[in-house]
C-alpha cells in the first residue's frame, strides 16, 4: 500500500510501497510419528510432526496423561526444516490409553489444535492362571496325552506369544508354543514321554511391547517304576 499526503498549499508526498499479509489461516499440521495405535513400554520415544506455515511462532506436543489419571503436561517441539520434534521420556507417562495434541500457533495468532494420535502405555506383564494340570499330580507310563492350560488376561494390549517351558526333570528341557482358544491357552503332549522324576513346567508369556510373566509354574511327577515288593517268610500251618 501507499500514504499520499497534501498539504495546504498542494504540496503532495507519498511513502514508498509497503506490504502486508493478511493470514486468517491455521498453520497445516500432520503427524508423523509415532502412528496412531501405537503402543510403547519404557525408554525415550521421538514424537515428529509435519507443520506448514510461512512464520511458525510455535509448536508444542501436548500430553492428555490418561485423562483422569496423571497430570498433562506440554512438550517444546523443535524445528528441523519444517519437521518437529521432541524425544519424550515415557516414565513421564502413566500407563493406559495416551492421547497427543500437536498445539501449533503461527506468529499471527491462527492455532492449529486438531491434529493428534493416540497411542498406549503398558508396563504391566500378563496376568496368567493356571487351569489345568492341577498342582502335584502323578503321571505314569499309561497317563498319554495331557493337556497343560492357562488362561492370560492383559488389559492393554494382545498377547503376543505363550510358552509352555518344560525343565523335564534329568531331561532335556524344552519349550511348547501354546494355542490361543478366547483367552484360554493349551497344549498337548504326552505325559509318558518325559523323564521319571519331578518336574516344573512354567508359562512365559510375552505382550507386544516385551512385558513377560515367567512367574507361574505347575509341579507334577512322572513314575515308570513298579513299587517294590518284598515277601516275608510264611509260618507252616
Amino acid at each position: 500500500y501507499l500514504v499520499y499526503g497534501n498539504d495546504t498549499v498542494n504540496t503532495f508526498g507519498m511513502t514508498s510501497i509497503r506490504n502486508v499479509t493478511i493470514d486468517g489461516t491455521v498453520p497445516a499440521v500432520t503427524v508423523v510419528n509415532p502412528i496412531n495405535g501405537s503402543s510403547f513400554s519404557s525408554g525415550v520415544q521421538a514424537f515428529n510432526a509435519t507443520v506448514l506455515e510461512r512464520s511458525i511462532g510455535s509448536v508444542l506436543f501436548s500430553f492428555d496423561n490418561v485423562t483422569g489419571s496423571g497430570i498433562a503436561f506440554n512438550v517444546t517441539a523443535t524445528n528441523h526444516s519444517g519437521n518437529w520434534n521432541a524425544n519424550v521420556d515415557l516414565g513421564r507417562l502413566q500407563e493406559g490409553r495416551q492421547v497427543m495434541t500437536v498445539l501449533a500457533n503461527d506468529s499471527v495468532g491462527n492455532y492449529n489444535r486438531t491434529s493428534i494420535v493416540q497411542f498406549i502405555v503398558d508396563r504391566t506383564a500378563p496376568l496368567v492362571v493356571y487351569v489345568t494340570p492341577t498342582a502335584e499330580r502323578n503321571f505314569s507310563i499309561s497317563s498319554s496325552n495331557q493337556t497343560f492350560n492357562v488362561t492370560v488376561r492383559d488389559a492393554l494390549l494382545t498377547i503376543d506369544s505363550v510358552l509352555f517351558s518344560f525343565d523335564n526333570s534329568t531331561g532335556a528341557g524344552f519349550n511348547i508354543s501354546a494355542f490361543n482358544s478366547s483367552g484360554y491357552w493349551s497344549v498337548s503332549y504326552n505325559a509318558s514321554t518325559l523323564a521319571e522324576g519331578n518336574h516344573v513346567v512354567t508359562v512365559i508369556v510375552n505382550d507386544t511391547v516385551g512385558n513377560y510373566n515367567r512367574t507361574v509354574n505347575v509341579t507334577f511327577a512322572v513314575d515308570f517304576t513298579a513299587p517294590a515288593v518284598t515277601l516275608g517268610s510264611l509260618n507252616n500251618g
